[in-house]
């Protein structure tokens, strides 16, 4: 049976006959509970959702954080990897470097013998040639050559090279001209009757001079086998 309320009693007394009004339905204390309850879980995670909401951020943003960093760290061993690269290859380098060196090592060993050798063939060839002519004579092309230091006119000069077992030097080849020491003077023999000659050694050349003239000689024999 459905109850009128208050209003609805007092509009009938007052018109004498019942009011068309709409009826209210009751609910049930089972459904109330049950709307209730919803109400209270809405609030409960709107709460937590406002509460969860900061950690949530903090969270994606470690998560960004950690992204990077794994990039960064991808990165650093890519560059880690490019050096061991790097320094593989300067070892590589260096060890041809060493191996290079080593080998010039060797060969300078090898030269060094060798020019031992050479220098030990040269004294001994010096040896057999300063052999071949007598002490204060120097050699030359199969010749030994005495290079006086006093001053004596031609004839002396000519008697002087006699007595020490040669005659004043005969120069017939320009590299006989040309070996000649840069000194004074020297008086040779140019098989001339009238004149004699001496060579001048700043230009290698001939002037014709008195034979009564004193000079520096040359004197010339031959070297022993």
């Amino acid at each position: 049976m459905k109850d009128l309320t208050v209003k609805q009693q007092k509009e009938l007394e007052d018109d004498g006959k019942p009011a068309s009004v709409p009826v209210a339905e009751t609910v049930s204390p089972s459904l109330a509970r049950k709307e209730a309850k919803e109400r209270d879980v809405k609030k409960l995670c709107l709460k937590l959702t406002k509460l969860l909401l900061p950690f949530f951020v903090v969270l994606l943003l470690v998560v960004l954080a950690l992204v990077e960093a794994k990039r960064q760290l991808e990165d650093l061993l890519n560059d880690h990897t490019s050096l061991s690269d790097e320094k593989t290859e300067l070892l590589n380098q260096i060890n041809q470097i060493q191996m290079n060196l080593e080998d010039l090592r060797m060969e300078y060993t090898t030269l060094s013998g060798e020019k031992e050798d050479i220098e030990d063939e040269l004294r001994t060839l010096q040896v057999a040639k300063n052999k071949s002519c007598a002490d204060g004579w120097e050699y030359f092309s199969g010749r030994c050559y005495y290079f006086s230091h006093d001053y004596l006119n031609w004839t002396a000069s000519r008697d002087s090279c006699v007595t020490l077992g040669g005659h004043l030097a005969i120069i017939e080849t320009e590299e006989e001209q040309e070996d000649q020491p840069d000194e004074e003077d020297d008086a040779v023999d140019a098989e001339n009757e009238e004149d004699c000659v001496v060579m001048t050694w700043t230009s290698k050349d001939w002037d014709d001079v008195l034979c009564t003239g004193q000079y520096k000689r040359i004197c010339e024999s031959k070297a022993a086998d």
